[in-house]
């Protein structure tokens, strides 16, 4: 490139030949000046893919009923199987198991716990009884409503919807209340995370520390691309989409939890018969 006092002209060299054109300059200009470059953030497509999912689920509709039908589920379990938004994810053995090893052994009736992507309660409805204050934090307004509905008659519950312009207005402003910082005792994030971009869980890795208290705790799940049922979901994938997985190893999961100033406490194993241990990773991070 040459600037001249006569103006600018583009000077391209190909082989042998130099090509001055400042007709071509003009041709980008213009073209420039009627591009719209809008590239849309992992957090605002999950906001439309969840909002979307909660307005057109019911237990009822074909393609919920097709979800439940993949599940290893006898036909009595199955046709009681879906009380709450979400239970067409996993059987309730394998959630409950999960569930006992990772998130109700670090919790009492003194905790105050913060759910990161409540969806339609099916988690928060287990841990609303055990706790003395459950925040459910979402991004998604509908799915927000389906998890209040589900907990009106949980006292203790305080919802809140997620506010993505602090984030259009800069990507380190948090999404949190401020209220809240350095004073939770324990953070969980369940059938989330596999659905974000690597900066998105990046960005909630370091919110968390944010809002956990010195020593608070976090339950974290991620995918495994080095699970079988991880591989396996990844090559039915052609490309990355937050309805599917974004797929990490434990080791990415590991260094960015490092990273971001918590020590491993415990880390699930690969286990054939929970969907959660076959396919993707789970972890408790403390905060240092």
């Amino acid at each position: 490139v040459s600037t001249q006092s006569t103006g600018v002209s583009w000077i391209f060299k190909r082989r042998d030949v130099l090509v001055m054109s400042s007709d071509l300059v003009k041709l980008v200009q213009s073209l420039s000046e009627a591009v719209v470059y809008t590239e849309t953030s992992n957090w605002e497509t999950n906001k439309k893919l969840w909002n979307n999912y909660a307005l057109e689920w019911s237990p009822e509709a074909d393609w919920v009923q097709k979800m439940v039908s993949n599940l290893p589920l006898n036909e009595e379990k199955r046709e009681n199987h879906l009380q709450f938004l979400g239970d067409e994810w996993s059987d309730k053995e394998a959630l409950e198991e999960v569930l006992g090893t990772f998130l109700y052994p670090y919790v009492s009736l003194e905790s105050v716990v913060c759910e990161i992507g409540s969806g339609g309660g099916r988690v928060a409805s287990r841990v609303a009884p055990l706790v003395k204050t459950l925040h459910c934090f979402d991004i998604a307004e509908n799915m927000l409503a389906a998890c209040r509905s589900s907990l009106q008659n949980h006292k203790n519950v305080i919802f809140t919807l997620l506010d993505l312009s602090q984030k259009k207005q800069n990507p380190r402003n948090s999404l949190f209340p401020k209220s809240l910082q350095g004073s939770v005792d324990f953070v969980y994030c369940f059938d989330v995370l596999p659905h974000l971009d690597l900066h998105a869980m990046w960005s909630y890795f370091g919110e968390i520390y944010t809002l956990l208290r010195p020593e608070g705790t976090a339950f974290l799940h991620t995918s495994n691309l080095t699970a079988p049922g991880g591989w396996n979901r990844f090559l039915k994938q052609d490309k990355f989409t937050v309805g599917g997985f974004y797929f990490v190893s434990p080791e990415i999961v590991d260094l960015l939890v490092t990273k971001a100033g918590f020590s491993i406490v415990k880390r699930s194993t690969v286990k054939e018969g929970n969907i959660y241990y076959y396919r993707d990773y789970c972890l408790i991070v403390q905060k240092k």
